[in-house]
């Protein structure tokens, strides 16, 4: 008969992975950052000296949100420069939460 070893104990099972906590919705963009985001999207790609360059707190939010992006292309010592990703493009398509229908005249 095999011996028992003392450290593995009879029946245990592993338990159960915690389920993941539920992520909070991502707040709405604010009419100035929705600006910036719009202002980024016609002005990609900008340099940080750009005449009209949104406040840099709205630019941490959209870069925070993966929105705008410092330039990939930028090589070490070169001036900055911001572009807008496919997220930020897809985010000015589409109509703020609450935003009436557009009304289109004929």
């Amino acid at each position: 008969m095999a011996q028992h070893d003392p450290f593995m104990g009879v029946g245990d099972v592993e338990a159960p992975t915690p389920a993941p906590a539920p992520k909070k919705p991502e707040r709405l963009l604010s009419l100035d950052e929705r600006k910036a985001l719009n202002w980024f999207k016609a002005n990609t790609p900008a340099s940080s000296n750009a005449k009209g360059l949104p406040k840099s707190e709205h630019r941490a939010v959209l870069m925070a949100r993966c929105l705008i992006e410092i330039s990939p292309e930028r090589k070490r010592y070169d001036p900055i420069s911001y572009s807008i990703t496919g997220k930020g493009i897809e985010e000015t398509n589409q109509r703020p939460a609450g935003a009436p229908e557009p009304v289109y005249k004929r």
